[in-house]
């Protein structure tokens, strides 16, 4: 938890240093689900400071790790961090694999809250490719998992009803608008004139 505390008051050195006593002490235990949790946030550490090739071998090591445990939350959560690393380097057919498997993993466990969020950044990645359509129904997908299951974010008053209810309804007009209109290449296969 100090690895924690000091990432979060922004101080990274100080963070990378109690992540890596943490997988030495963990590796040294054999206790592989911590020792994967702990490089899965020194992998992060090393993401914020852009050190993108350190932070990809550590989530190599954290995978190792999540497999030997068999822990479906380990190996997803080191799924996640992977599928946000391929993200932020524009490796988006890497990101989509990725974030597939932890919607799979998601769906097969019903973590129903998580769902509805990697969902969404799937279809983020299916907007950022191209792919209007996929990202539409995948939007639609999230809208339907967040209505399904919302209970989490109105605990601690992070949300009210209201304000969720009007969050989905402006997403699904926003899929309306997009569904409702010609896809650039049927204006150009049926329209060109």
């Amino acid at each position: 938890t100090k690895g924690v505390s000091e990432y979060q008051a922004g101080r990274a050195d100080a963070a990378e240093a109690c992540f890596r006593e943490s997988v030495r002490i963990l590796h040294d235990a054999g206790d592989a689900r911590w020792e994967g949790i702990a490089r899965c946030q020194l992998a992060i550490v090393m993401q914020d400071a852009a050190r993108w090739d350190d932070a990809r071998a550590m989530l190599v090591e954290a995978k190792r790790c999540a497999e030997r445990d068999g822990a479906w939350n380990v190996t997803v959560m080191v799924d996640q961090a992977r599928a946000a690393l391929a993200h932020a380097l524009g490796e988006l057919d890497e990101a989509e694999v990725l974030y597939a498997a932890v919607v799979d993993t998601h769906r097969r466990v019903r973590n129903r809250p998580f769902l509805g969020i990697y969902v969404g950044y799937r279809g983020v990645v299916a907007r950022e490719r191209g792919d209007l359509d996929r990202a539409a129904s995948l939007l639609a997908e999230a809208c339907d998992a967040l209505e399904s299951d919302h209970e989490f974010l109105l605990a601690g008053d992070v949300f009210d009803h209201d304000q969720l209810v009007d969050f989905i309804s402006h997403l699904r007009s926003d899929d309306a608008a997009v569904r409702n209109r010609p896809h650039p290449f049927e204006v150009g296969r049926y329209f060109d004139v």
